[in-house]
């Protein structure tokens, strides 16, 4: 039997007893088992008797640490090329390449989001002084309420919910919290995104329609079908995480109120726009400020950092051109924020909205960023090229 997290009742039955056996553990004899490996265990049970491919995932698992290992002792290798190896599997399975059928071979449930937290470890442990310990990599990577779509943790964070807090994190504050998530999430994915697809994104009909009013129609409810199925899903992440004592961040904090792209990933999809910001965007500005040319225009290096940046995460999702595209308008959007605060600050004025009551512009601000957002996310469905 295969079920992935949050797919099916199989699973919640599995949570419930994982919950089960973490609280006896914590007033039990069995507490003297090691917090860190009590977790790792629940995960790897999960894995084998219910995850699609698990030898595939071990096997993958373990050849990223022995690369982390390898990054750590030879720490004068270069990151650029120790990143596209973390990639590789990932680059692969995106570009649905067949040769050898080598992609099919290496297709598995969580390959993008492990591949993330393999490269964010290699990148925030190797400058220290005490490697990563095996099986807090392992416990990292096969954490069963983020596997499949985040949100992307920090080793470092979740390192210390395992090995300082431990069963401390066991308690009723964070176990309120997690139980008011997870029926938040149940409220967004089931009931919500539900009705939204079954009464309105399903009815509208989509790229053959030439209606401009359906059209109109058929994107914005799909925005707000991905929204509430995302941010469902995300909310019972954390929400589970937080009933085992781990603090997963949170992603999602009402990014229909975004003023501006930057503010819409920090609201949207704020895990995934932390490791943007912090492994590709800074080291290509950094890069970047490293050319001569270019040392007396900061706005044009950070406008191209930002464009690479969205583009690479249109490739991200894959390798097909509404996911390139969408990438590239929401680069786009930020690369004109971008330059648009550079001439306000330049100018000393709103070059854009004027004299207009600041209460006024926010709200222009939020239904521009609302319409935007739509739009780039309309392309990413591929319902608009399909």
């Amino acid at each position: 039997m295969s079920t992935l997290p949050f797919s099916d009742e199989i699973f919640y039955i599995f949570l419930l007893f994982a919950f089960i056996i973490v609280c006896i553990a914590t007033y039990s004899f069995i507490k003297y088992i090691p917090y860190d490996k009590l977790i790792l265990i629940v995960s790897i049970a999960f894995i084998i008797l219910f995850f699609p491919k698990p030898l595939h995932l071990f096997i993958f698992g373990i050849c990223n640490y022995l690369l982390y290992f390898i990054g750590f002792k030879f720490r004068n290798l270069s990151k650029l090329w120790m990143s596209l190896l973390f990639a590789l599997p990932m680059i692969l399975v995106k570009s649905e390449i067949k040769y050898f059928d080598i992609s099919s071979t290496i297709v598995f449930a969580g390959i993008s989001y492990i591949s993330f937290r393999s490269m964010s470890v290699y990148f925030d442990i190797t400058d220290d002084s005490k490697q990563a310990d095996f099986f807090d990599f392992i416990s990292f990577l096969f954490f069963i309420p983020t596997i499949l779509i985040g949100p992307i943790d920090r080793f470092r964070r979740f390192h210390n919910d395992i090995r300082i807090q431990g069963y401390a994190n066991l308690n009723q504050t964070n176990f309120s919290f997690g139980l008011g998530l997870i029926v938040l999430g149940v409220l967004q994915k089931y009931i919500l995104a539900e009705f939204v697809n079954r009464y309105w994104l399903s009815k509208t009909g989509i790229a053959a329609n030439t209606d401009i009013a359906m059209r109109l129609s058929d994107m914005f409810s799909y925005f707000f079908y991905l929204y509430f199925d995302f941010a469902g899903y995300s909310s019972l992440a954390v929400g589970s995480s937080y009933l085992m004592g781990i603090k997963t961040p949170e992603n999602f904090n009402a990014p229909y109120l975004a003023k501006n792209p930057q503010e819409f990933w920090q609201r949207w999809h704020k895990s995934l726009g932390d490791w943007l910001k912090d492994y590709i965007f800074s080291p290509v500005y950094k890069w970047l400020s490293g050319i001569k040319k270019l040392k007396a225009y900061p706005l044009t290096r950070q406008n191209i950092a930002l464009f690479f940046t969205f583009v690479l995460m249109g490739f991200w999702n894959g390798f097909k051109f509404h996911f390139i595209l969408s990438g590239a308008v929401f680069g786009a959007y930020s690369v004109i924020h971008n330059t648009y605060n550079a001439e306000c600050k330049k100018k000393k004025r709103d070059i854009v909205f004027g004299n207009l009551p600041s209460l006024c512009i926010v709200w222009l601000c939020r239904l521009i960023m609302f319409v935007m957002a739509a739009f780039s996310l309309y392309i990413f469905s591929g319902r608009l090229i399909h």
